[in-house]
């Protein structure tokens, strides 16, 4: 396959780039936050018996304080905004080449393992076995599998999975693609001074603007589907958009500084005010809590906890580069892609041996803590593999190297062979005097 564009912004980073080159903290932080959505996706979702012993889900902090999923709000504002900080050079040149080495760079390694998963599946549908086969519970369709909906993975999210794992994680794609779109019409009028705060002003604030349309409608949980989109775009787009800004190195600028603790404090006493009073107290709980549809109190959440990561960032650093740390943070985030994408894959599988080993009723018996630990730490030898697997597909391109190269081949063939002679110059060579054609 053809090889990346060097400054390829996806949840990967160019491997080959110089690490003395590299935004230690940036590099920090993504491993960072793959990490924690694999401990919250392990060691924090609850794993169930889906009726057929063939599948898990994912049931947010049913055994924890709704509080304490506040921890996790840290999460998606440096994936977008890292995502942002990483595109804004390449969204100011021409859109049409952006569109094209961001959307191959982001979907191939999505379709590889659509292609591996749907096969998996429509093979179990076929031998009708499990959940898969039809063997699971009646009253939601979207645990199930059939060749029709198998082509709903077409598209990233959401689709049919009757392992019921990867809906839920690929959240994250869709918002990826979603700014991957808008980026380069936010880039311009970042890259007008007189619009950039102001732009960043209504992004904030229109949030709020969302929440209240929604509660006047009395779509709170389920908001109208044009509100949600646009709802989407600003969300999201505000971290997008704040990943400008590091790039330009605003958290350097001493005026800057100065204020990260206060706006930690402000805007997560705020958080805690809203999260006591209008909005759910949970920052995720199933499908409902303030990320789906992302909330206002979502968004001041994802600010404080930025301006705390901010504020500490060379104590981040310096925990990076702790021996035996490095290579450790290295690994992820060089990898974090193939990381997201597949992370769901090793937990079936070892929900699978557990159950066929007989073990769901033992490890039920024992604490929450205790079985979270276990689900948390089985997993992470199969992923090692998954990952050593999959992780080169990060670097295929679109269309096919083979492709690229019967095309070149193509092209020097058509530019040395001769120029075809039309059947009047033929027939003028025929009747030419000997002497002319000596």
């Amino acid at each position: 396959m053809t090889a990346p564009d060097p400054a390829a912004p996806s949840l990967a980073t160019d491997a080959a780039a110089p690490r003395g080159d590299r935004d230690r903290f940036l590099t920090t932080m993504r491993a960072a936050a793959v990490f924690s959505l694999t401990f919250v996706h392990w060691g924090w979702a609850v794993v169930v018996d889906n009726l057929s012993g063939t599948g898990m889900d994912t049931l947010y902090g049913w055994h924890f304080m709704a509080w304490a999923t506040w921890l996790f709000a840290w999460i998606p504002p440096v994936w977008l905004g890292m995502f942002g900080a990483l595109s804004r050079d390449a969204a100011r040149g021409r859109i049409r080449t952006f569109y094209r080495k961001r959307y191959t760079r982001l979907l191939v390694p999505y379709y590889v393992f659509a292609a591996v998963l749907v096969t998996i599946q429509l093979s179990l549908w076929s031998a009708g076995a499990g959940q898969c086969g039809g063997n699971g519970p009646s009253d939601n369709a979207w645990f199930s599998m059939s060749p029709l909906k198998a082509l709903t993975w077409i598209v990233p999210f959401p689709h049919f999975d009757c392992f019921g794992i990867t809906m839920a994680p690929l959240w994250f794609l869709a918002a990826f693609l979603l700014l991957t779109a808008i980026f380069p019409l936010f880039v311009r009028i970042y890259d007008r001074p007189r619009w950039r705060l102001p732009f960043l002003a209504i992004l904030a604030l229109s949030p709020l603007f969302f929440d209240a349309v929604n509660r006047v409608t009395g779509h709170t949980s389920n908001p109208l589907p044009v509100v949600y989109i646009f709802q989407l775009f600003a969300v999201w787009g505000i971290f997008g958009y704040l990943g400008f800004f590091y790039r330009d190195r605003y958290q350097d600028r001493p005026a800057v500084r100065r204020w990260f603790p206060w706006v930690f404090l402000g805007l997560g006493l705020l958080t805690a005010v809203m999260a006591a009073g209008p909005y759910p107290d949970a920052y995720w709980s199933g499908m409902h809590g303030n990320q789906f549809p992302p909330t206002a109190a979502y968004v001041t959440a994802g600010l404080a906890a930025t301006a705390l990561l901010l504020w500490g960032r060379d104590v981040v650093i310096r925990f990076s580069e702790l021996p035996g740390i490095t290579r450790f943070v290295d690994w992820l985030e060089l990898r974090n892609y193939t990381i997201y994408i597949w992370h769901q894959v090793p937990l079936l599988i070892v929900v699978w041996a557990v159950t066929w080993l007989g073990l769901v009723p033992t490890l039920d018996s024992w604490p929450i803590v205790v079985q979270r630990i276990f689900y948390f730490l089985v997993p992470w030898p199969l992923l090692l593999l998954v990952v050593k697997v999959f992780s080169p597909v990060e670097k295929w391109g679109f269309p096919p190297q083979w492709w690229q190269r019967r095309r070149e081949l193509r092209r020097q063939e058509r530019a040395t062979a001769p120029p075809a002679s039309t059947g009047r110059e033929a027939a003028a060579v025929e009747e030419a005097p000997a002497s002319t054609l000596g």
